[in-house]
């Protein structure tokens, strides 16, 4: 099912299939392959598919399986391989152009460990700029988004220690008020 999905399914199938192995650790490096090949031609043919939905899904996803690796333990790399990379790129193109449609649960739907490693620090300053316009995780209709958004701040000044210092006065001021605010996770 896997192989047909990644053949010839539509962008929120292949991200819904992506998700399913994420959340389950059944993803092996051949699925995964397949499936951001299809996402890399889908990107190219469709791109309007990918909706801030079908775009943190996926992000989601990659992330979760870069941590939790995959069927009988085998680690799972997003960025291995020519395709691949021709995939972070298109995808990131996208994401980038995107970000400002993004509303809270999007943005609450992302994965730390994509966001840092695969995401360029523009594209990082500009979902921090679209959070802060959302004040995601700060409102009470986003508060549950707290502890990622701050796993994504913390993540994003490990990759790129300078790059708070490139924000503009809002998203700094977003950006502090997330480092101050306790999370209820921990």
């Amino acid at each position: 099912l896997a192989a047909l999905v990644a053949l010839k399914g539509d962008a929120a199938l292949v991200a819904d299939m992506l998700a399913s192995m994420a959340a389950t650790g059944t993803g092996r490096q051949a699925y995964l392959d397949g499936a951001l090949a299809r996402l890399l031609e889908l990107l190219h043919t469709r791109p309007h598919a990918f909706t801030p939905k079908v775009l943190a899904r996926v992000a989601w996803s990659i992330g979760e399986m870069q941590v939790r690796g995959g069927a009988e333990g085998q680690v799972l790399c997003a960025s291995l391989g020519h395709t691949n990379h021709r995939f972070l790129e298109t995808f990131r193109s996208r994401f980038f152009s995107v970000v400002p449609d993004f509303l809270e649960n999007d943005i609450g739907g992302l994965h730390e460990a994509f966001v840092a490693p695969f995401l360029g620090e523009e594209e990082i300053r500009r979902l921090f700029h679209r959070a802060a316009q959302l004040q995601v995780g700060l409102l009470p209709n986003s508060a549950r988004h707290l502890a990622v958004m701050q796993r994504i701040q913390d993540a994003s000044c490990v990759q790129r220690p300078s790059m708070i210092h490139t924000f503009p006065a809002f998203t700094l001021h977003y950006w502090s008020r997330l480092r101050e605010t306790p999370s209820a996770t921990g």
